[in-house]
């Protein structure tokens, strides 16, 4: 919350949307709503009980879910799932301190029905105002470069949610056999004519899919194309590598883009930590610093040499069963024979049984 902002930073958040900002406090505002109506409805005056309810509602319902994009049957049930928990918590807050009898049972549930209808309703009309405003007022985009990378976004902008986008394009400066095969129709001209395009065309978004360098050409194109009103958006090549944990971060002013992290950061190293007991090793430690536990290892391997018995192979003479160990020196398993020999053949030998030393 209190982080430190005196460096310039690079990259900031996307502002929200209208869309967002209005169903955020469309949910609770409605729910809040229809509690005042119902309540007027019976006659009955706000009192204290009733700021607190609706507060509570306001709190665990801000912000509300954007679900104008949504198909009615989704939606729908995300709206009966979502006031059926919130249901539950304020059933379980009122037991708990004993405050249901501040309130009508009638009144609340003529709020408990009402409630879901009115969230549906809101959202298929906001859905379609959406679509409206999204025919009437549609963006025009072009594409820097025609190679693969460039194929991809234009595939992504066509198939999008967002239909507000008309894709015109591309430009380039290589020849057509460079290009991608499904870019070729679609070439506009080169690079020098993009800033001339923008301008005529009310073009207002431009996505650049080629390597961003000190090149003239690059430098050039970008100094043409900040001088119109036109978004400029880059496009990394990061498609040809296996990503990992992939994001992008501002690390004091300087991007960067995450492409193998692991996956043990913040709250996930917690939890790899809370499965192994405090007094057990972990394997992972020990793995990852091999030379640091060299003598530690030596230790264990010695007590280990100490504590457990070498293999023994049986061996039959006459009607006695006798058991010599197999790395023992030839002189001493033939003593070891000879002493044996007047034993019972019941008689068992003692084996040491030590523990599973963890590795």
């Amino acid at each position: 919350m209190f982080e430190d902002r005196s460096y310039k930073r690079t990259f900031y958040s996307a502002p929200q949307s209208i869309e967002s900002f209005i169903a955020a406090f469309m949910e609770p505002g409605l729910i809040v709503l229809s509690y005042l109506a119902v309540n007027a409805y019976f006659g009955q005056p706000v009192v204290r009980s009733d700021l607190t309810l609706c507060l509570l509602v306001f709190a665990l319902t801000f912000p509300g879910r954007n679900r104008f994009a949504e198909s009615t049957i989704s939606a729908s049930i995300d709206v009966l799932g979502s006031w059926g928990a919130l249901l539950l918590i304020l059933a379980l807050c009122g037991y708990a301190t004993n405050s249901m009898g501040y309130f009508e049972t009638g009144q609340l549930l003529w709020w408990i029905g009402l409630t879901p209808p009115l969230q549906i309703a809101a959202i298929k009309l906001g859905a379609w105002l959406r679509r409206r405003r999204v025919q009437s007022a549609r963006r025009g985009a072009v594409i820097v470069g025609a190679g693969p990378l460039g194929a991809k976004v234009a595939r992504a902008l066509r198939e999008g949610p967002d239909k507000g986008i008309d894709f015109l394009g591309y430009f380039d400066d290589r020849q057509d056999d460079r290009l991608h095969p499904d870019s070729a129709d679609k070439l506009l001209g080169t690079l020098s004519e993009l800033s001339e395009y923008v301008r005529s065309q009310g073009v207002r978004e431009v996505y650049i899919t080629l390597p961003l360098g000190s090149q003239p050409r690059i430098v050039q194109l970008l100094e043409q194309i900040q001088g119109t009103t036109a978004s400029l958006f880059f496009v990394p090549d990061v498609f040809g590598i296996s990503i990992i944990q992939g994001r992008l971060q501002d690390m004091n002013g300087v991007p960067v883009v995450g492409i193998c992290e692991t996956p043990f950061t913040g709250t996930n190293d917690l939890v790899k930590r809370q499965r192994h007991h405090p007094g057990q090793p972990d394997p992972g430690a020990d793995l990852a610093h091999p030379a640091g536990g060299g003598d530690r290892g030596e230790a264990e391997l010695a007590r280990a040499g100490d504590l457990q018995a070498a293999p023994q192979r049986p061996r039959r003479r006459g009607n006695h069963r006798l058991q010599v160990p197999l790395d023992a020196h030839p002189g001493q398993r033939r003593r070891g024979q000879a002493g044996h020999q007047g034993r019972s053949a019941h008689h068992q030998v003692r084996r040491l049984h030590t523990p599973h030393l963890a590795r």
